[in-house]
């Protein structure tokens, strides 16, 4: 199901958008933005694939911030835009370079106790190097890695320049980037903590429906929030044969309702509430994955 596929990547590596256009929006194409920076790196025996990427990588960030000095916010917004796709084609390569020690990642940079490992030298110099660049190894579950740029990556380099909406969404953005929220089929931080995004990204849409980054927005506000509602695979919050919910999840959702009772969410919490182990709560799940599949279907296209 699309839902699951959104679960386990999340909703930050995806490159390809769908937004709808806006009367006098401002646009900046990728072609004439970064024009100056596609000279590929000189040809050097003693230079690696990987090195090349990154220096790839740090010439266009440098570029970026010397035209982020001269631009209106409704423009460096735009150049926003322009630049996190022209930098995830950049890191959707070094993840492709690196697939077979991403693909076996825990057994590189964790010990048989789970704990952080000593890096063999190699793996070492490629952290380093990434680290030097703004880039790092994430962990994203089932044993498997990825490289990403680092979670206040963008907002350090554009909080200053860009639109309020803008703005706002990269600082949730790096919040949420900072911890892994979900792992092997199961939700990797407290509820209370998943509620708290949830309402991050309620209030971001309530309050810039206009904004081009909605879709985007929508879509991590219904990942959420569906999985709040009914957890995921390893961590339900309901007996799936009586649909019951769990008596944590209980005083969970008792807890939500009396810090945010004007929230959308909140409407929908008190009706499972009231709804739980009888044949309700399966329509109030029906509806829910709804919700969440247009919100997808918004942001990444339908299949």
């Amino acid at each position: 199901m699309k839902y699951l596929a959104l679960l386990l990547f999340g909703i930050l590596l995806v490159s390809c958008k769908k937004e709808a256009s806006q009367d006098n929006a401002v646009t900046v194409s990728i072609d004439t933005a970064f024009a100056e920076v596609e000279t590929p790196v000189a040809d050097n025996r003693q230079t690696s694939d990987l090195e090349k990427l990154v220096a790839e990588f740090s010439r266009l960030r440098d570029e970026t911030r010397l035209k982020l000095s001269s631009l209106k916010p409704e423009e460096a917004s735009a150049l926003f835009d322009a630049y996190e796709t022209k930098n995830n084609e950049i890191i959707g390569r070094l993840n492709i370079l690196e697939g077979k020690l991403l693909e076996d990642f825990h057994a590189h940079f964790y010990d048989r106790n789970g704990d952080p490992a000593k890096l063999h030298d190699t793996i070492q110099y490629k952290k380093d190097l990434l680290g030097k660049a703004g880039l790092e190894f994430w962990h994203i579950g089932e044993g498997m890695g990825e490289i990403r740029a680092k979670n206040d990556y963008y907002l350090k380099m554009f909080r200053d320049h860009v639109t309020p909406d803008y703005k706002r969404f990269l600082m949730l953005q790096s919040a949420d980037d900072s911890d892994l929220w979900s792992a092997d089929a199961g939700i990797a931080i407290t509820w209370e903590q998943l509620s708290q995004r949830v309402i991050n990204w309620e209030n971001f849409v309530l309050k810039y429906p206009e904004s081009k980054l909605y879709a985007r927005a929508a879509a991590n506000y219904h990942m959420y929030r569906y999985s709040y509602l009914f957890g995921q695979d390893n961590t339900p919050t309901y007996e799936h044969e009586g649909n019951t919910l769990y008596p944590e999840i209980v005083d969970e959702y008792n807890r939500f309702i009396k810090k945010h009772p004007t929230s959308p969410t909140a409407k929908i919490v008190k009706q499972m509430l009231d709804n739980s182990g009888n044949i309700g709560f399966k329509s109030i799940r029906e509806q829910e994955n709804a919700e969440f599949q247009k919100a997808y279907d918004g942001f990444y296209g339908e299949e």
